[in-house]
């Protein structure tokens, strides 16, 4: 086996991954390319944020470390939309208008993040913060302490 015939059936593999997770997202009720869009816009936010900080601080201001905990924060929540769909599928509980609300919130609260990011880019203002993602999840946990007690 060469080479090329060896990264040909890794590519091969890793593409049915790939169909794999989006089916899974299918069943579980997600719509894969809701999902896509919520992560391009997520990505916006990351990069606007890199943005805000460079214009208003520098560029010796751009740390790792908040931009990791930033990108780790968004992944997390993504975690908790896919198991909450898995689990309220697992259940037999229909959570898809649910999901499809909390993705909708998730996606406006991005959209609040980087228009406040080029707002302070752009004015050299320090930018106001409205935490979305802790009211959705204050939401979420509430609604699985109503089923569970």
């Amino acid at each position: 086996m060469t080479a090329t015939t060896t990264f040909h059936l890794f590519s091969l593999k890793n593409l049915s991954f790939v169909g794999v997770f989006v089916a899974s997202l299918e069943f579980i009720g997600f719509e894969p390319g809701i999902l896509g869009l919520l992560a391009f816009v997520m990505l916006i936010d990351v990069i606007t944020g890199i943005h805000r900080v460079y214009r208003n601080d520098g560029a010796t201001a751009i740390a790792s470390h908040p931009l990791l905990k930033g990108i780790g924060a968004k992944l997390m929540l993504m975690l908790v939309l896919l198991s909450v769909g898995a689990t309220a599928t697992i259940i037999g509980y229909e959570a898809a208008p649910y999901i499809q609300a909390a993705i909708s919130v998730i996606a406006l609260a991005e959209l609040y993040s980087v228009v406040g990011n080029v707002h302070s880019a752009r004015t050299g203002k320090p930018k106001v913060e409205f935490d979305a993602v802790a009211f959705i999840l204050v939401k979420i946990r509430d609604l699985l302490d109503k089923y569970i007690k």
